[in-house]
């Protein structure tokens, strides 16, 4: 179940391959192709099918709940980077953002490394759950502290 969350919530960047088109096509359409509102549902339910058909797990709509909280968390967070995201195209090339990360902010990136070893390298659960502790409660902390930051101006 966690796999088709992962997978799924991966997915919306399907949009990358665009980057062998060159780079004009890349930024026209990342953020576009696979991050709307019309694509993501479509990918939700391949992601859903194709762990359904390929594990040992069987319960369709529980993949399908999973695949679908990954994929649009995705989208959640696509939403606060200042890049932008265009959740309506083709219908609307209008982006939204709500302009709370930089992709290159070092504190933003220094919790995501600290998560990622956190996930897949400490050999105990205990010491997961300790660093996820401090990680995770630091990143809302930091959006709210952004957010304000942003909009009292």
């Amino acid at each position: 179940m966690i796999g088709a969350a992962v997978v799924a919530g991966l997915a919306p960047d399907l949009d990358v391959l665009s980057l062998f088109w060159g780079s004009t096509y890349y930024v026209r359409y990342h953020q576009t192709l696979t991050h709307n509102l019309f694509a993501v549902p479509v990918l939700i339910f391949l992601v859903a099918y194709l762990f359904h058909r390929l594990s040992r797990y069987h319960n369709f709509p529980v993949l399908l709940g999973f695949a679908g909280l990954g994929a649009f968390w995705h989208l959640l967070l696509d939403l606060t980077i200042t890049w932008g995201l265009a959740p309506f195209w083709p219908i609307s090339s209008r982006t939204y953002c709500l302009n709370l990360i930089l992709l290159t902010d070092p504190f933003f990136l220094l919790l995501c490394v600290g998560a990622c070893y956190a996930i897949f390298r400490l050999p105990y659960w205990h010491l997961r759950r300790k660093l996820a502790a401090v990680i995770f409660p630091s990143l809302l902390v930091y959006f709210v502290a952004r957010f304000f930051f942003l909009f009292s101006r």
